[in-house]
């Protein structure tokens, strides 16, 4: 009986076989009155059903062993890579450097200042990418782009340099006046002061520069836009 239990445990089809044999054996032999003899038969017959039942067993477990692992997909899952937008401008100071991403522009304010030393003047550069699909306009101010720093001070429009602008027109007259700056699509352009150029800012993809000099305690300057193009109200930090 210890054997056919653990039999059972494995598999539960031969191990009804296996009783049923045994028992109608057993019957038999007891409602026959068989000698020694035959209960030594029907012994030798459950040792040959058990052997047999164990092989089949051993044959079961190692079927089940060798099944094939379950097929491995080959297909890695896809990701798909688009051009960053937001929704709203931030609300917080953003460090130079990093891209402003807003209604299909790209914004970005160099670390790097454009120094003219000459006259303590300093300015900025600006890195603007259209992400629009199709070539679009830029539209802003010279006026829509600000400076001061983290003690306070502003910086205003250097007008030292300015006097000897283009024709009629000088950093002073052209300070209130609309650009409209066609950038293609997904073209990087750049945006800047005019270092040695004076007449910088009369150009389309030109700002003016800044009265300096900038104190020695100062760590940072604070470039505000306003109006400039879909950016307003946003800080840009650059760390001195």
């Amino acid at each position: 009986m210890g054997v056919i239990m653990k039999t059972r445990i494995h598999n539960g089809k031969i191990l009804i076989t296996l009783v049923l044999l045994i028992i109608t054996a057993v019957s038999c032999t007891f409602s026959s009155g068989n000698n020694d003899q035959d209960i030594q038969e029907l012994k030798n017959q459950i040792d040959a059903l058990s052997t047999q039942n164990a092989k089949l067993l051993e044959q079961n477990h190692s079927s089940e062993l060798s099944a094939p692992p379950p097929p491995v997909s080959n297909t890695d899952p896809q990701v798909t890579l688009s051009s960053p937008t937001t929704n709203e401008l931030p609300k917080s100071p953003v460090s130079a450097g990093t891209p402003i991403i807003y209604q299909k522009w790209s914004m970005t304010v160099s670390n790097e200042l454009v120094m003219f030393s000459n006259y303590n003047s300093w300015g900025i550069k600006i890195y603007l990418r259209n992400l629009g699909g199709t070539n679009r306009v830029f539209r802003f101010k010279n006026s829509g782009v600000t400076a001061s720093d983290n003690l306070g001070n502003i910086y205003k429009m250097d007008t030292k340099i300015s006097i000897a602008g283009m024709g009629n027109e000088n950093c002073e007259t052209i300070f209130q006046k609309v650009k409209n700056l066609e950038v293609k699509n997904d073209k990087l352009i750049e945006i800047s002061s005019g270092g040695a150029n004076y007449t910088h800012c009369t150009r389309t993809d030109g700002i003016h520069m800044f009265e300096g000099p900038i104190p020695l305690e100062v760590s940072q300057l604070i470039i505000h836009f306003e109006d400039f193009g879909p950016y307003s109200n946003i800080d840009v930090v650059i760390d001195l």
